[in-house]
């Protein structure tokens, strides 16, 4: 890899963390608004193929669901493909700081089984954001 090549990637990598920090201050302030990054909603039955679907375009498998609760509030999953990641690398959004933080992918998944599960038989419009950064997946 020639060091342009390497340069461009850390620009690229950058740019995504630029807008992501701006998508996530204005949807704080504002509530949901059009954002030029791709953004997919998924709604369906239980058991439809939700979650397989998500992991397709994450080139990961994991789960965000907890027994049979299932999701009781939005999960907003960011992904960024890293050519370069041997591994994958998981963050969760810290509500309080307002920062990435970095966790194995079997933490963040406990992270967002409290979240659902804290709910109890309630829904809350107070969102997740996880973010995965992957050779596997796709940029969104």
């Amino acid at each position: 890899m020639s060091a342009e090549g390497g340069a461009g990637l850390a620009s690229r990598s950058e740019l995504l963390n630029v807008l992501s920090d701006v998508k996530t201050k204005v949807q704080d302030k504002l509530g949901m608004v059009d954002f030029p990054m791709p953004q997919f909603v998924i709604v369906g039955k239980q058991s439809v193929g939700k979650s397989r679907l998500i992991e397709a375009l994450a080139g990961e498998q994991f789960n965000f669901v907890s027994g049979t609760l299932g999701s009781r509030r939005p999960t907003v999953l960011e992904s960024r493909n890293v050519a370069t990641n041997k591994v994958s690398v998981w963050q969760v959004l810290n509500k309080d700081t307002k920062k990435w933080e970095h966790h194995p992918v079997e933490k963040v998944m406990q992270l967002m089984a409290h979240a659902h599960e804290s709910l109890g038989a309630s829904v809350s419009r107070e969102a997740m954001y996880v973010r995965i950064e992957s050779a596997y997946c796709v940029d969104m």
